[in-house]
Order: C-alpha cells, then structure tokens, then sequence
C-alpha cells in the first residue's frame, strides 16, 4: 500500500501516481464486473430475486458455497403512472384500488438551475432547509492538443 503520510504540498509525483492507479482501478473494476457478471450466469441461469435461493456448492472440501444476491431494479415511470391511475379511477373501472400512498414514496429533490437563480436573500433562507456539505472531486489530466 502507498505511504499515505500527510505532506504539505502534493508534487507532481503525487498526480503522476494518482493518474496511474486511477487507470488500474478503472481497469480491474471493469473487468471484476465481467468476470462477476460471467460467473453469475453461468452458476445461477434462473436467479430468483435475493439471496436465499442463489447458492451453488464450491465442492472445495471446505463446505463453501457461492451465493448470489439477484437485484431486480424497478422505477416508477411517472407518466404511465398517471395513465394508471386515470384508468383505475375511471367510472366504472373494475380495476383493483391500489394503494398508490403506499407504494410510491414522493421524495423532495432540488432543482439546482432555480436554486441557481434564487437571489442572495433568497438562497439564504432556502439554505436552512438544504444540508450544504462538499462532494468528492473530479480530477482529470487534460492533455494539450499538439500545435495549439
């Protein structure tokens, strides 16, 4: 592991190290998830949703299995949504009522191009109803096109 010791300034040691374990995790991410994604189909064909049926033996001597969370993602898509309820609504629908409360949950989102043009005044009231708090830093090394 590299000597992660505190330094006052970073050197252009630092980035050439940084670009270059930043390539061989992009590369073995990539290819974890091939080989993660390879075995999965091969070992579990008809996956059922979650863990609990999704084992395989090893058959290593040490009783090991491979076992597999199977993920189903499911989005609401908010027009066919609307569409659903419309029919389910409808006079003389023989629909089942859904309980649309419980099923979709509603979550508050900002939308930064009208935060962006809230005025000083206004930012700072909206401010108390949002956690402000710094993401992680992108970093990439642009390389100038030759003769410019």
């Amino acid at each position: 592991m590299a000597d992660l010791a505190p330094v006052t300034e970073p050197t252009t040691a630092d980035i050439a190290e940084w670009y270059k374990i930043q390539d061989q995790l992009a590369k073995l991410k990539a290819t974890e998830s091939m080989l993660r994604s390879r075995l999965a189909k091969h070992f579990f064909p008809n996956p059922t949703e979650g863990s609990k049926e999704n084992k395989h033996p090893l058959n290593d001597g040490t009783g090991a299995i491979l076992q597999m969370d199977h993920k189903v993602n499911r989005k609401v898509l908010s027009p066919e949504l609307d569409v659903l309820k419309a029919k389910i609504d409808a006079e003389g629908s023989n629909l089942p009522k859904l309980p649309f409360s419980k099923l979709v949950k509603y979550t508050p989102e900002l939308v930064k191009a009208e935060y962006n043009k809230l005025t000083a005044e206004e930012r700072k009231l909206f401010d108390e109803a949002l956690e402000i708090k710094d993401g992680m830093p992108d970093l990439k090394v642009v390389i100038p096109a030759r003769g410019s």
